[in-house]
């Protein structure tokens, strides 16, 4: 596919609108499916979820197999860990917050650079209410 994003913007909507004539029908013959089983007796039973040992180990045996890159299950593992942590662990809060004032001296903006503790460096005019942008430093 050459331009998958034009085809989406193209059948994106008669999908939806299939999907929602159609509702009706499956959600009939999931009731029945339901109904029937139960009549018959016939108990399904919910398989237990994949555990995160049980995906490191799929892909694990997956790169070995040349499936996946040797990158992947590190970028999965790292997933695992995202979920793990709360919104604190990842971001600065505001009041700790350091940014540029487009407002301030040469020298103020050199001191913030000079001390930046992160990539990105919030860009504003005389508060952080007027953010203008980022500055990327290296």
């Amino acid at each position: 596919l050459n331009s998958p994003e034009s085809i989406a913007v193209v059948v994106a909507k008669p999908i939806y609108w299939l999907s929602v004539a159609l509702k009706p029908i499956v959600s009939f013959l999931g009731i029945s499916t339901e109904f029937l089983l139960k009549l018959l007796g016939v108990t399904v039973k919910e398989e237990a979820p994949v555990t995160e040992s049980e995906i490191n180990k799929m892909l694990t045996e997956g790169v070995a197999m040349g499936a996946y890159e040797e990158e992947e299950p590190i970028l999965v593992e790292n997933i695992f860990h995202l979920a793990d942590m709360n919104a604190g662990d990842i971001m600065t809060p505001r009041t700790q917050l350091k940014w540029i004032d487009l407002n301030g001296t040469e020298d103020e903006i050199m001191e913030v650079l000079k001390n930046a503790n992160h990539y990105r460096i919030p860009v504003g005019t005389d508060s952080l209410d007027e953010l203008k942008g980022l500055v990327t430093v290296s």
